[in-house]
């Protein structure tokens, strides 16, 4: 158990680090935060806070950094509730936007809080691969595009426009369309891709002579529906932060998200705010980076995730205020959503 004093400095201690990127001495920490305590005192507690794993002492400079655990401390109880008037109305904005789509507003959402916090920023759907295909149409635009639009038995309903080169006659769409239907619906998404090379293509070789184009269409409306569910932005903002000087961190953590196990593990978070500091995260272990997630309802069966991958020095208050808000809209926004689609 912490005492007031020792609360006091190592707040202070963790607020400077955050903003500055400097070990803190006592002398300055007493300076600039008018603590109420000799120079001597502070010194004393920093080395108490020190030797409960709180700080630690960098071997260039007399003055102390957070560790981890300093960080989680500060996570657990100094995070200020009321924190963040300001960034809400820049959010709101996009929210107030009639013309921008649910998943369109995500998007530009994460976008946004990279912008915001030089970090990078991720949002999950929810996972399409086990849902079953229910319907699926191609629709002629013009004399050179087609709409494509995809069913299945969540609800959830996905159009792509494409062009194509040939026109291609209503008869000839409706029997590739007839074709699919037939071969495809009852199954999961994740039965597809093995399906078109197994079977649909293979009808549609028999019956159209110009399918390839239409076979090319749904497969690339098919494989954009099932990836969408993942959104990156600012991923190479960790280039540009001192807090990793190393090309081999850099590289590390580049790759690292890329790999699918890594947005497996933000979407397995069952608590509605997760923050994991250092080495509490599973795939990335190290002490230097931390991950902010917060979920989001996409329909009464199925979560999202929100995430913030940045520094173990992040402003927490910031960023954790950030991916509640946001969640919390999207929240709002499909509930409203939901509701006008029951009218």
């Amino acid at each position: 158990m912490l005492t007031s004093r020792q609360i006091a400095i190592l707040k202070a201690i963790i607020d400077d680090f955050i903003s500055n990127a400097i070990p803190i001495g006592s002398k300055t920490l007493q300076t600039n935060y008018q603590l109420p305590y000799s120079s001597a005192t502070i010194r004393n507690e920093m080395a108490s806070l020190e030797e409960m794993g709180l700080l630690v002492k960098t071997h260039t400079s007399s003055g102390r950094i957070p560790s981890s655990k300093g960080y989680r401390y500060y996570v657990d109880y100094f995070i200020d509730d009321n924190y963040g008037e300001e960034i809400e109305k820049e959010i709101e904005q996009l929210f107030e936007n009639k013309k921008l789509g649910i998943n369109d507003v995500i998007k530009e959402s994460c976008d946004l809080i990279s912008q915001m916090t030089n970090y990078t920023s991720i949002a999950l759907g929810s996972d399409a691969t086990d849902e079953i295909l229910v319907k699926m149409e191609l629709l002629p635009l013009a004399s050179n595009s087609l709409v494509i639009v995809i069913v299945t038995n969540t609800g959830k309903v996905e159009s792509k426009i494409f062009n194509i080169e040939k026109e291609i006659a209503l008869t000839d769409l409706q029997k590739c369309s007839l074709i699919i239907n037939q071969l495809l619906i009852g199954h999961k998404l994740s039965e597809i891709n093995n399906l078109i090379e197994t079977k649909v293509k293979v009808i549609l070789a028999q019956e159209l002579a110009n399918y390839e184009e239409l076979l090319s269409a749904f497969f690339n409306a098919f494989i954009k529906f099932t990836s969408e569910n993942i959104y990156v932005s600012g991923r190479n903002n960790v280039i540009n932060l001192s807090d990793f000087n190393d090309i081999d961190k850099i590289r590390g953590l580049l790759n690292i998200m890329d790999n699918h196990d890594f947005f497996e593990m933000l979407s397995k978070n069952s608590n509605e705010l997760t923050v994991k500091i250092g080495n509490e995260n599973e795939i990335i272990t190290s002490d230097d980076i931390s991950i902010v997630t917060s979920k989001y309802q996409v329909n009464e069966n199925e979560t999202g995730v929100i995430a913030i991958i940045g520094p173990t020095r992040m402003d927490y208050n910031r960023v954790i205020h950030l991916v509640n808000y946001v969640a919390k809209r999207i929240n709002q926004l499909n509930i409203k959503s939901r509701g006008e689609n029951s009218e």
